[in-house]
């Protein structure tokens, strides 16, 4: 079983409890606890040296990153996950387990696992909705693309889609964060390798036998690698979306739609992907006011990210309706971010007069 030591309570205790510090964050001694709730941690030195953890032993590393779910999960102090529990199983055995084991306490015991670190107001969560991303990031942006593509993505990918489908709540938003941060991780890493591409096929241009030779083939190394890193990028964001932009939580969907809009801002061409703009038009209608607002603040900026761009201007016809509709929001908020993004529609042309004019409207009186 993974509750261990069950002579502890299983209850969220606030304050000094048992899952807190007197200084605010989650207890723990492991390094990437401790990251987490650090003022400004070295990220990269942190991903270092948990990816020298794995290269050593597998098991032990993942079940340090799945631990650190938990924790930020804010689950009893005794539910843990050593290299034992993963050993020859598949992902999705452990979660069920886990879930089994989470579920038979919280009856015997009684638990909450609706609060956690990154729903949380109290102190330290915030450095903690800060650095458990960043850690994640940094998880696919610090080694090569080589073990990136050999093992190493399909491993973080498979577990973070399992936990993303656990029943608790907690452990399921932690987890959808995770796979968020690695596929932004992993789409700079692109870029990065994009850029190295570029520069690598103009140079060619200019060279002759031997490096000509050596260039070519790290080029087309290069190509192939990047292509893998692509496609694996947009199939784990293509689940995480399809899944969790509709779940029952509207944190979960907002932590969606919130991702959404640092991709757009990060790589452009992501952006414009077809697949990951419908997430967004659907959100412009989620029954969360929230999600309303943050699906609209994206939108805004992935309409201005390109604004010359055929899919763009396909994207601004395709949400014009919608953006109008929400114009008159009953929440404030929304009501305001889709009054911004019409301003946008309008600079691109999207947005007739006669449809403009009941928004100009809305903004100044017209008596």
């Amino acid at each position: 079983a993974m509750v261990r030591n069950t002579a502890a309570p299983a209850t969220q205790e606030s304050g000094e409890g048992l899952n807190r510090l007197p200084g605010g964050g989650p207890t723990g001694k492991a390094p990437l606890v401790r990251a987490l709730r650090a003022k400004q941690p070295d990220v990269r030195k942190v991903a270092g040296a948990w990816l020298d953890r794995f290269a050593s032993d597998r098991h032990a590393a993942v079940a340090e990153l799945l631990q650190l779910i938990l924790v930020v999960a804010d689950l009893p102090s005794q539910t843990t996950i050593v290299k034992e529990d993963l050993q020859d199983r598949e992902p999705s055995e452990v979660v069920t387990e886990l879930t089994a084991s989470l579920a038979l306490e919280a009856s015997e015991r009684g638990a909450d696992y609706t609060q956690h670190w990154l729903v949380s107001r109290e102190k330290g969560a915030q450095r903690v909705r800060e650095n458990y991303p960043a850690i994640w990031r940094e998880l696919v942006l610090a080694p090569p693309v080589d073990v990136l593509v050999r093992s190493l993505f399909q491993v973080l990918r498979a577990w973070t889609q399992a936990f993303s489908e656990c029943q608790f709540r907690s452990i399921r938003h932690a987890a959808v964060v995770a796979g968020l941060a690695l596929v932004e991780g992993v789409s700079e890493q692109c870029s990065h390798q994009s850029e190295w591409v570029k520069t690598a096929e103009t140079r060619v241009k200019e060279l002759r036998g031997a490096p000509l030779a050596s260039l070519q083939a790290e080029l087309d190394h290069t190509r192939s690698g990047l292509q893998s890193l692509q496609t694996a990028r947009d199939s784990l964001a293509e689940t995480l979306l399809s899944r969790r932009s509709k779940d029952m939580d509207p944190e979960i969907r907002k932590s969606c739609v919130e991702a959404l809009d640092r991709w757009t801002k990060s790589d452009t061409q992501a952006s414009r992907q077809a697949a990951w703009k419908q997430y967004l038009h659907w959100a412009t209608s989620d029954p969360d006011a929230k999600v309303r607002t943050a699906a609209l603040a994206a939108l805004t900026a992935m309409l201005r990210a390109d604004p010359g761009a055929e899919e763009i201007q396909s994207l601004a016809e395709d949400v014009r309706l919608n953006v109008i509709k929400r114009c008159n929001d009953v929440d404030a908020s929304a009501s305001a971010a889709a009054l911004r993004c019409a301003v946008v529609l309008a600079e691109l042309g999207s947005l007739p007069e006669d449809e403009f004019d009941p928004i100009v409207d809305l903004i100044w009186d017209k008596d």
